[in-house]
């Protein structure tokens, strides 16, 4: 069965690790989840800053779907060779082995795109504000 994702490589050339990702796009449930239970087990003193960074390491868990078994790759076309060989992940499995794939640094851009495919930004709901109208219904 074909699934369907979108494919970035963490490229060596802005100082990540070289590995490529294919990431899902969650549905609206699954996201709405991930922010409500990445709140739980936190402590009562926990920061936002803390919520958010939990957050977003649960949706990269959760949407990244299949890695490159090697990294080290500068281009996509390296990356997207018929040789290359990926690997399926869960989340389960990509929640404990987080940091023996990826580097800080492709962590925090695993991160945003997390974010860039699931949250709306202030331009975004902006630019769906502004082209509202004011209408008066009988």
């Amino acid at each position: 069965m074909a699934k369907d994702f979108k494919e970035y490589l963490l490229s060596t050339r802005k100082g990540c690790s070289g590995r490529g990702v294919r990431v899902r796009v969650l549905d609206a449930t699954t996201r709405f989840a991930i922010r409500e239970e990445s709140g739980k087990g936190l402590s009562p003193e926990a920061t936002m800053i803390e919520w958010k960074v939990k957050e977003g390491i649960d949706g990269v868990v959760a949407c990244v779907a299949q890695i490159t078994e090697s990294a080290g790759f500068k281009t996509l076309d390296e990356m997207g060779a018929p040789t290359v060989a990926w690997k399926s992940v869960t989340a389960e499995y990509l929640h404990d082995h987080l940091t023996d794939y990826f580097s800080a640094k492709d962590l925090d851009a695993l991160v945003g795109i997390f974010r860039k495919l699931h949250d709306l930004d202030p331009k975004e709901l902006e630019d769906i504000m502004g082209e509202g109208r004011d209408v008066t219904v009988d």
